[in-house]
């Protein structure tokens, strides 16, 4: 019914299609375009890859009963229904890092538990736990430090939330980004992580 076309792709043939809006998508944002040979594109406002139809027809009959493609390379979205029932669910993301880092994961009760889980971290040999890491450390963070969680969500084809911790008076603490850069170097300090959440407590008071 549809191929799916890369985003920089479908702007071009955007652009140079003469196109017109056609429909938007109230349920994740995304809108649909129709070109000037009859073609209609489907724009994602979030995600890599937009949905080509070879004719208004076909897109009609999708638009009946849209059914929209998963992303793909997006860490978050295997965890959504997770996600979603967060405080429900942290001893999935507990079972899902022990199982990821083949070593039982115990609850973290304290900053030295916290220090302990990230020497693990650096002996393990494959390192698909971001998503699992980042959601036990922020329960840790929410419960010690009367933090709260917070959803940003993301309009991809199908929509989904990032969860963060944030202080009572807004302040939203930079958890990903600081376990991303830690990745990147192959090196999970925990002292260092405890001192950049002081510095973030200290600020956010």
């Amino acid at each position: 019914m549809y191929t799916l076309i890369g985003n920089i792709q479908a702007i071009e043939l955007v652009k140079n299609g003469q196109a017109k809006i056609a429909y938007e998508f109230s349920e994740n944002e995304a809108t649909a375009y129709l070109l000037k040979d009859g073609k209609v594109i489907i724009l994602p406002s979030e995600g890599d890859s937009s949905m080509l139809f070879q004719s208004a027809k076909e897109f009609n009959l999708f638009k009946t009963a849209p059914k929209f493609p998963e992303p793909t390379n997006e860490l978050f979205y295997r965890y959504k229904d997770h996600i979603q029932s967060i405080k429900a669910s942290v001893d999935y993301f507990y079972t899902a890092l022990s199982k990821a880092l083949n070593k039982e994961i115990a609850l973290l009760n304290s900053d030295q538990d916290l220090i302990e889980l990230f020497k693990k971290l650096n002996e393990a040999k494959q390192r698909d736990f971001i998503v699992p890491l980042g959601v036990v450390i922020g329960d840790y963070l929410v419960r010690k430090y009367k933090l709260r969680w917070k959803f940003n969500r993301i309009y991809t084809f199908i929509v989904y939330d990032i969860p963060n911790v944030e202080s009572r008076q807004g302040f939203t603490f930079g958890l990903w980004k600081l376990l991303d850069e830690y990745e990147i170097d192959k090196n999970f300090d925990g002292e260092d992580f405890m001192e950049k959440f002081n510095i973030f407590r200290s600020m956010a008071k």
